[in-house]
């Protein structure tokens, strides 16, 4: 019996992918008298490709595989980001007068005339938002092996490039229509998977020009799962060992052997937004005191490496040009939400890169964009910008500042960390010259792990780091009680390294001897 529902299921699900239209309208014809039709639409897809290996038979809507790759009304999955939910929901007839259904482009085609004798107590309404390939996603991520092929010759120009965060990068962008009420509480920059039918529409943008748009009607939808590309990787042995060698390798590759840069980046990689409240968020760094880059495209080898360990990496540039002239926080203008560089998911790792730059003026828009980054660095919140008001909305991001100076020229951070070299200084190297080490899974698998752990403060180390702190007051009255929490946070951080679930009192005075080594 196992056997043969599983045959019939994936049959059905065969059938959808060959043709979605008819399976939906398999779906009414069984269920079109019930007064959620969308709950049920719902519901049936997202059993019918409930497994890992059936979700992934779903062809990808991607920069790799974009909307002229597919066939119009195509079965797609979107891995997105959510950029704009400040569009106008739209209203739709679920129910025509000849009896068909509405909803998911089915009534496309249809007669004016049974639009308008149809039943106007049977209009409905769905969501529209804006949604994009998700900014700053690294290749190792993305590239988990699926059904999509690649489609190199075909190319795609984005109709609407401006909601994307960052200028130019190769990307996918679609208005995506949500029928059931469990995807309309989506928020902006939140991940999501959008299963659904593809479609061409036609939006009106400046000068009420109109403009073709990739549109996903939604048949079903569910949270990114970051989990995906270590769902079959054995347990890990030995942190200590691997971060050991992940510490080497980042150092070797980015920072000119530097093991003590590496290892703070490492930590602030690692961390998270704990209590806003209080509030306990990421530590950020500065690594200072690097070389100007040979040419001023060239860009730090460190995003290239952490790219290739994390899932979410982008470079904020901060020369006076970009400054000056890039958006870095979302903007609204003529009701249509326009992206910045910050406008990025939770999660994502924020290299902001200083080196390079010049002298100059620092104009209005620019002065705005480092007083917003510096708000993300210290308060973890970003402003979307409307013409008369302004809005704050929660983030979690990591910050490393890259600058030629003993410390930002605009930026503030939590730590400072001259680098070092320790071998010929490499901090330019382009990707093709990072040697990839055959332990980049284990790293990555890892860095996971690490980063998701919650490491408890028992009483007995309340009291010692309470006592310890005292101690260090008597030798140095500048201290505060800042200086306690960032203490707090980088052994935390460090137990979290070890794989450990309590700090203890060696990890402690770990931690307490490499941000010592700050202050000599």
């Amino acid at each position: 019996m196992g056997r043969e529902l599983w045959t019939m299921e994936a049959s059905s699900a065969s059938d959808a992918l060959r043709d979605p239209r008819k399976a939906l309208l398999d779906v009414y014809n069984a269920h079109g008298e019930s007064e959620d039709f969308p709950a049920v639409v719902h519901e049936h897809f997202s059993n019918l490709f409930r497994t890992f290996d059936a979700f992934r038979t779903i062809p990808a809507l991607s920069p790799k595989s974009p909307p002229e790759a597919h066939a119009d009304g195509a079965l797609v999955r979107f891995r997105a980001m959510v950029q704009d939910t400040s569009q106008s929901p739209e209203m739709y007839m679920s129910r025509l007068c000849t009896g068909a259904p509405g909803g998911w482009n089915l009534e496309s085609g249809s007669d004016e005339d049974i639009l308008g004798r149809s039943d106007y107590a049977n209009l409905r309404e769905c969501t529209v938002i804006w949604a994009t390939s998700i900014p700053g996603e690294s290749d190792w991520v993305s590239d988990v092996p699926d059904a999509s092929g690649e489609s190199p010759e075909v190319v795609h120009r984005p109709p609407r490039p401006h909601k994307f965060p960052i200028p130019g990068l190769p990307h996918v962008g679609a208005q995506v229509k949500i029928y059931d009420t469990a995807g309309r509480d989506a928020k902006p920059t939140d991940l999501m998977e959008f299963v659904g039918v593809l479609h061409a529409d036609v939006l009106y943008g400046e000068h009420d020009e109109p403009v073709s748009v990739p549109t996903l009607h939604t048949l079903f939808s569910k949270p990114v799962d970051r989990s995906v590309p270590f769902r079959d990787s054995p347990s890990l042995d030995n942190a200590s060992d691997i971060r050991h060698q992940l510490i080497s390798w980042v150092a070797d590759e980015a920072l000119a052997g530097d093991t003590n840069a590496a290892e703070w980046v490492l930590l602030v990689c690692m961390a998270q937004v704990q209590v806003r409240q209080t509030p306990l968020l990421p530590p950020s760094l500065t690594l200072s005191k690097l070389p100007p880059p040979p040419a001023l495209s060239a860009s730090p080898a460190l995003c290239t490496v952490l790219s290739l360990l994390l899932p979410q990496v982008i470079k904020l540039p901060a020369t006076l040009d970009s400054l000056n002239k890039e958006r870095y926080v979302p903007e609204s203008k003529e009701e249509d939400l326009h992206s910045g560089y910050l406008q990025v998911p939770a999660g994502t790792t924020v290299i902001i890169s200083e080196v390079g730059l010049q002298e100059g003026k620092l104009h209005e828009k620019g002065v705005a964009n480092v007083v917003a980054a510096q708000n993300a660095i210290t308060s973890q919140t970003i402003p979307y910008v409307f013409p008369f008001s302004e809005f704050s909305f929660n983030t979690d991001m990591n910050f490393i500042v890259m600058t030629e100076g003993s410390k930002s020229a605009f930026f503030k951070t939590d730590v400072i960390v001259p680098v070092q070299p320790q071998s010929t200084p490499n901090y330019y190297r382009s990707g093709s010259d990072i040697v990839q080490s055959p332990m980049l899974a284990t790293f990555r698998q890892y860095l996971h792990h690490v980063k998701n752990l919650t490491v408890r403060v028992g009483e007995q180390m309340s009291e010692l780091i309470q006592s310890d702190f005292v101690a260090s007051r008597r030798q140095d009255q500048s201290l505060t009680a800042e200086d306690l929490i960032l203490r707090m946070k980088i052994a935390k951080l460090m137990a979290q390294s070890l794989d450990l679930e309590e700090l203890d009192a060696e990890t402690w005075h770990r931690s307490s001897a490499l941000y010592d080594r700050l202050k000599s």
